[in-house]
């Protein structure tokens, strides 16, 4: 599937605009660049929503992340689909920098 069909799913699932949730999912992703640098989401779905700054429920929206693949649930734990090898290696180089 490629990410236009995930985000038309979003959007059918949420019932929300594609820019709305192509804005929550660019949020998320900013706030793991900085709280959740290896993608794996160990907080509360509220602090996952509130990420994405999105006002619905909270577990709504988790699960909408999970059912159109944007989030991964591997054994109850949850992460970022793909989340390495998109932004590996910028969290490599924020890594080496924080060793300095």
């Amino acid at each position: 599937v490629l990410i236009t069909g995930l985000y038309d799913k979003m959007t059918d699932t949420l019932k929300i605009s594609k820019p709305t949730a192509i804005g929550h999912l660019h949020l998320l992703w900013w706030w793991c660049i900085d709280y959740a640098m290896k993608g794996e989401l160990v907080n509360s779905d509220a602090q996952i929503a509130r990420a994405a700054d999105f006002q619905g429920d909270s577990k709504v929206f988790l699960e909408a992340l999970i059912k159109c693949g944007f989030v991964d649930n591997v054994e109850n734990n949850l992460y970022i689909h793909d989340w390495l090898d998109f932004c590996g290696a910028l969290i490599d180089k924020r890594l080496q920098r924080i060793k300095r």
